[in-house]
């Protein structure tokens, strides 16, 4: 169970790290649009897990590529906007959120169904 350090952490890396994609990151993800999903903390605030879905690139697994070859400096820019409130900037390790596609696939078997069965009833 998160304790509340933990999620006040949590949320400040989400906010600055939605802030660092979107003003500064274009040219890190190749000019895809990054949003932040969601942050875990390990309990000593040392690790964070940073979940991210990829819109507006034809290739997701080449933007993950570039976040993961710019994790340092990604890191730098995350230790310049919070390092006055931590002790130490945390490591980052970044994990792609298909929820959203995931969502989209169920959708589309939902729709499917219900056009399947308005067409027996038919």
């Amino acid at each position: 169970m998160e304790t509340r350090r933990q999620k006040q952490v949590a949320r400040e890396i989400q906010l600055v790290m939605s802030d660092i994609f979107l003003k500064e990151g274009r040219e890190i993800t190749d000019g895809a649009l990054v949003t932040i999903a969601g942050v875990n903390m390990t309990p000593d605030l040392l690790v964070a897990k940073i979940y991210f879905s990829i819109y507006n690139h034809s290739n997701p697994d080449e933007v993950m590529y570039y976040i993961e070859s710019n994790k340092s400096q990604l890191r730098k820019l995350l230790g310049n906007k919070v390092g006055k409130h931590m002790r130490r900037v945390p490591e980052l390790v970044f994990f792609k959120d298909d929820t959203l596609n995931e969502v989209f696939k169920l959708d589309q078997i939902l729709k499917d169904l219900k056009k399947d069965q308005q067409q027996e009833e038919e």
